[in-house]
């Protein structure tokens, strides 16, 4: 089956033949006086005004002394402490670090937003539903705005404004565009104007067969729950509509950055930033294909998919593998499953793994500028929330369902 590609106008050279002025900005060649080609490790083109940074992956910056790695232990862990019901975290989704070094985590959960000091001590909390039953209103994200008022995104479309004490300031219901979103909108990170990105998902259309991808819309909102402004509509999951299901196509993903969004179809290694209104600024790519689905990838899902059809939906193997033998298989995976844009502008892509063997996650690292630098290797079941100048914050559950949220160290040897 051919693999699925949409341009929407993202392939340099498809929009009239424009001639690309190329200059070097760092030029490493892998071969000596022999002959062998020269390969530049960073290539910087412009199209349009659009500055786009290709890199070679075989010459990332880092070497194996000078890359970046995560301390062996982690600095602070917040929860999993069974004898202190104050370090409760259950069904944590979000947690994000202040300026004084303090943490603060949406516990769904729970109902509240928990407060801890920079040692991972129990300050206070900010109950939101006292109801277990009820998933309106549980804390779903948590922002920190300027001077350390925290915004917080609730289950059903709501904002609260809480003080640095976690004292209840003001709350104001999501004004949702007019638009057939499915689900609620997805907080995608903040703005340095205390603006927050929303990702609303839209269906393909129905009226079509075949393969199609959704779309999501990027959007800002403010603090009181109205949209701002949009940076547009981008290619989010592919799917086939009205044939089967499509395993391992490529979906959309973003993360807001000072003022700008990151993004990437996954379609390859790339990721654009993108300033309101839509228009593109700057693309990142690395010089290489996405990885290709093989025989032994699509022995090993079936095995995987047979066992999970038969227990989920409670039917024998027999008809579990008449379902998955009718699943459709991308050529080639998606490439990130994650963006982060760190403190200091760098940008993290985590590379997308369909299987979880307890292996070590993956992330490619850019510089501000564009150039790469190379692979970081985080636990396999952290969910990163926050990348500082020197740390990472995330959440990550044991085998038990115990939950924590750690801090680790991001050494960066000289």
């Amino acid at each position: 089956m051919p693999r699925f590609t949409l341009n929407h106008g993202f392939r340099a050279g498809r929009r009239g033949g424009f001639a690309f002025g190329v200059l070097t900005l760092c030029a490493v060649l892998l071969g000596a006086c022999g002959g062998a080609p020269a390969r530049e490790a960073v290539i910087v083109t412009d199209s349009a005004g659009v500055t786009i940074v290709n890199s070679d992956p075989e010459q990332a910056v880092w070497s194996l002394q000078t890359r970046w790695r995560l301390s062996g232990r982690p600095r602070i862990q917040i929860g999993n402490q069974p004898y202190d019901p104050d370090q409760r975290i259950y069904r944590a989704e979000h947690a994000r670090r202040l300026s004084d070094g303090s943490v603060v985590v949406a516990n769904r959960g729970m109902g509240d937003v928990r407060h801890f000091d920079a040692g991972g001590n129990y300050i206070n909390a900010f109950r939101f539903e006292r109801d277990p039953t009820i998933e309106v209103g549980r804390p779903r994200r948590v922002y920190p705005l300027p001077g350390d008022t925290l915004l917080v995104y609730a289950a059903g479309g709501a904002i609260s404004l809480l003080g640095p004490d976690l004292s209840g300031l003001s709350q104001f219901p999501i004004t949702r565009p007019d638009a057939p979103f499915i689900g609620e909108l997805e907080g995608a990170g903040s703005f340095s104007d205390g603006s927050i990105l929303f990702i609303g998902r839209l269906p393909v259309d129905a009226s079509l067969t075949g393969l199609q991808r959704s779309t999501m819309r990027l959007m800002r909102f403010g603090r009181d729950g109205r949209m701002i402004d949009s940076f547009g509509d981008f290619p989010d999951a592919a799917e086939i509509v009205g044939e089967g299901t499509y395993v391992w196509g490529p979906v959309g993903v973003a993360t807001a950055a000072d003022s700008t969004v990151w993004y990437s179809s996954t379609e390859g290694f790339e990721i654009r930033e993108i300033a309101r209104g839509g228009r593109t600024l700057r693309i990142f790519r690395l010089d290489q294909p996405p990885p290709p689905v093989t025989a032994a990838d699509l022995s090993a899902f079936r095995v995987a998919a047979v066992r999970q059809l038969a227990r989920d939906r409670g039917i024998t193997d027999d008809e579990a593998e008449v379902i998955a033998d009718a699943y459709v298989h991308a050529e080639a995976f998606h490439t990130f499953s994650q963006l982060v844009v760190d403190e200091l502008g760098n940008v993290w892509a985590q590379i997308y793994r369909w299987f979880d063997m307890g292996g070590d996650r993956l992330w490619m690292v850019f510089d501000r500028d564009g150039r790469y630098l190379g692979e970081v290797v985080t636990p396999y079941a952290l969910t990163v929330h926050e990348i500082g100048a020197d740390y990472l914050l995330g959440h990550m559950s044991d085998g038990r369902g115990a939950e924590a949220v750690y801090i680790y160290g991001l050494e960066k040897p000289e």
